[in-house]
């Protein structure tokens, strides 16, 4: 264990006022090993100093040496050889620490040593020797040139102002060139090493720089070595001018801060170094803007410093939305022809808009159909979102800087005079929340056409009435209120005189289960009672269950079809051509036949020669969101709408009275639906009945294309049909040839 025998105060004390004596000398041989490898081989004589040397390092010229290794030093004393490092212009040196007592004054010591290969000429020469202190090595106590070993030859004894030197001076002293700033003068000034790529980039920002945000336009582009200071026996700390440039728009607040990665390096400051506002394409330079701590046992690697750097957050343009075109303008389409265009929401601000709701009161949701609810077509749920690729069907939604929103809007020309619409946009936009797209468009009509009915038909009161049963379980209970209330029924039908032909249907045949194919005006209430009951067969008992019993649209194709209905079918009879066809479907579900409702309509109607003598009718679950434990009665609902029958609810509690109100429906042989010969514009609908203008009919279009455009009175709405025997006379636009 080494023991420091004076602190430096009293050391610097003892120097400055001891006796004078000969310089510290450092001697050399050199022995040649073959080639150009030496051996050089030292004694040192503590001859100046007052204390022990204990530490002493020497230089070797990095221009004249290079494979320093093989250092050996005296027992007691720990060696080390440091090459040179070419990317530091560093020379390499050779040091020996004493372990224990080092070489007290006026004593001195061999067998210090190590091997090179020297790149002069001849032998090697002297070399530049530091004698530090051995518990802080950045303290030089004594420095000078090796002497090559030679009979020894007294020396002039320095004079007390010189020990001062010694004590005093020499802490800052250097190596044998003159530095300049810290570097030697022969070398300051030059760039760090040519063409070595520095890491500049982005890291993750430390808690110093959090009040800034991380920017990517400063580059280092130079890096100069202007100082360096031992630290320890080892650790060299090196100091860098550095250059800064910024590539993009102007900055304020800059700030950089160089992080190191790998063994051997650490940075002697972890606080940012400050940049200041710099101009687009502007440079600055920091004196001393760098410095770390090197171990010069390990190589030094200039790409491991990184660079990170942050500025003020630039001023932020308020939320701002462009929109382009400002309105919708459809000119003057052929009549029923679609037609989109599209507006595009533009953030030309920097902060992020939020779209908190998109609507357009005068639009319809679904193109094509129900065209009386508007020209205008816009669903947010479905063509927003799609051709906008946003989370989610609802807002809130938002549009950050630089982003688009497509808003799309289809126009359908349908209403004489043209149509007006406005999208509205509600944001988050400080001073105007709300944003309106006005859109307008002008169709160019297209032919005309009339149709003409006689309300009632032709049918001189003949009605026949064919009923479905869904005979699921959940049925059970309703059947039974049908069959219990039945004589309510008939004895509507009897008393409003009406020549009636009545049959039921379950089996999947389509077959009528039981001795009779049908009821008539000659059973009485309780024999069609019975009979009804029979033809249900609640037990299964004359019938199977079948696949078709909640496809009540098939059973009844079935019971009409041309084998089942003509002669020697099981429903002979049961059809009259003259007569008026109702048929009724009872079912707690929806309807799930194979085919569309459009399609069983258009088959029963190809049964009557008079298209006012069909009536499609249900007493199924409510339209459209069901009732109890019965679903929505859809498909059946539809079927009504177009043929202008009845529905009534399956949940009423009173099924008398229910029949008694269908019974009276089918008595009076009118239809609240009358279908056209042609398809038909909505808007272009004109009713007149007897003469008289009626305002409120509806056109409702089934099939593909509106091919079964039929005109229907909101009978479901409390008001009553057009009398028997009215006029009822309908113009209306057909829609023209798209391109």
């Amino acid at each position: 264990m080494r023991i420091h025998l004076l602190p430096l105060p009293v050391l610097l004390f003892v120097l400055a006022f001891a006796p004078t004596a000969l310089a510290t000398t450092v001697y050399y041989e050199a022995t040649s090993l073959g080639g150009s490898s030496w051996r050089l081989d030292y004694t040192v004589v503590n001859d100046t100093l007052a204390v022990d040397v204990e530490e002493i390092t020497i230089w070797f010229d990095a221009t004249e040496t290079a494979d320093l290794t093989a250092a050996i030093a005296p027992s007691g004393w720990d060696p080390l050889a440091i090459p040179a490092d070419p990317l530091l212009f560093e020379d390499g040196f050779y040091d020996a620490l004493a372990l224990g007592v080092g070489i007290a004054p006026g004593a001195s010591l061999a067998g210090f040593s190590v091997e090179l290969d020297y790149l002069g000429v001849g032998a090697p020469g002297a070399q530049y020797f530091e004698i530090v202190d051995a518990f802080d090595s950045s303290i030089v106590l004594d420095s000078g040139t090796t002497v090559a070993r030679v009979v020894s030859a007294p020396v002039p004894e320095p004079g007390a102002a010189l020990l001062m030197l010694v004590g005093i001076g020499v802490v800052a002293s250097r190596r044998r060139l003159p530095f300049v700033g810290g570097v030697s003068a022969s070398r300051a000034g030059l760039p760090i090493v040519a063409g070595v790529v520095l890491l500049v980039g982005l890291m993750a920002t430390p808690e110093a720089l959090a009040q800034s945000v991380p920017t990517d336009q400063v580059e280092v582009t130079n890096m100069e070595l202007v100082g360096r200071a031992r630290r320890s026996r080892v650790h060299f700390a090196y100091t860098w001018r550095v250059t800064f440039a910024n590539v993009g728009d102007a900055l304020t607040g800059v700030e950089g801060l160089a992080t190191v990665t790998g063994p051997g390096l650490e940075n002697d400051s972890t606080a940012p170094i400050a940049l200041g506002d710099l101009a687009a394409n502007a440079s600055v330079t920091i004196e001393d803007a760098l410095t770390l701590v090197v171990d010069r046992r390990v190589p030094f690697d200039p790409t491991a410093i990184a660079w990170q750097f942050v500025a003020d957050p630039p001023a932020q343009e308020p939320a701002a939305l462009e929109v382009v075109p400002p309105a919708f303008d459809f000119g003057a389409p052929v009549f029923g022809c679609p037609e989109e265009q599209q507006v595009v929401l533009r953030n030309t601000g920097d902060v992020p808009i939020v779209l908190t709701d998109i609507a357009c009161p005068d639009c319809q949701q679904f193109l094509s159909r129900d065209a009386d609810r508007g020209d205008f077509f816009f669903d947010v749920s479905f063509d927003f979102r799609r051709r906008n690729a946003l989370p989610g069907f609802a807002p809130p939604w938002t549009l950050p800087p630089g982003g688009e929103w497509i808003v799309p809007l289809t126009y359908r020309a349908t209403s004489l005079g043209g149509s007006t619409a406005s999208i509205v946009l509600t944001t988050d936009i400080p001073g105007t929340p709300v944003i309106t797209i006005d859109a307008v468009g002008t169709g160019t009509p297209t032919t005309p056409a009339q149709d003409a009915f006689v309300q009632g038909g032709d049918s001189g009161g003949q009605v026949d009435i064919l009923f479905t049963m869904d005979r699921s379980g959940s049925m059970s209970d309703d059947l039974q209120a049908v069959i219990d209330s039945f004589t309510v029924f008939v004895d509507e039908l009897v008393a409003a005189g009406n020549d009636f032909h009545l049959a039921a249907v379950v089996a999947d045949d389509g077959c009528v289960v039981g001795p009779d194919p049908f009821l008539d005006n000659g059973f009485e209430a309780a024999a069609a009672q019975a009979a009804i009951d029979t033809m249900i067969d609640l037990d299964f008992a004359l019938s199977s269950y079948g696949m078709n019993t909640e496809r009540g649209f098939m059973l009844a194709e079935a019971a009409l079809s041309e084998a089942n209905r003509g002669p020697g079918g099981c429903n002979e009879g049961f059809l009259r051509d003259e007569a008026r066809l109702a048929t009724v479907h009872i079912s707690d579900e929806p309807e799930q036949s194979i085919n569309s409702f459009v399609y069983y309509v258009d088959t029963f109607r190809l049964l009557k020669s008079d298209p006012l003598d069909l009536t499609i009718n249900a007493v199924a679950g409510d339209y459209p969101s069901g009732c109890g434990r019965a679903s929505a009665g859809t498909g059946y609902y539809e079927a009504k709408t177009m043929s202008g029958g009845q529905f009534f609810s399956i949940c009423t509690t009173d099924w008398g009275a229910e029949l008694a109100a269908l019974a009276t429906s089918l008595d009076a042989g009118l239809t609240t639906s009358f279908p056209l010969s042609s398809p038909a514009l909505a808007g272009t609908v004109r009713v007149r009945i007897d003469g008289v203008e009626a305002s409120d009919w509806l056109l409702r279009a089934f099939g593909l294309g509106g091919s079964n455009s039929v005109v229907h009175f909101p009978n479901d709405e409390g008001v009553a049909p057009p009398p028997a025997g009215s006029v009822v006379e309908i113009d209306y636009y057909q829609p023209g040839t798209c391109s």
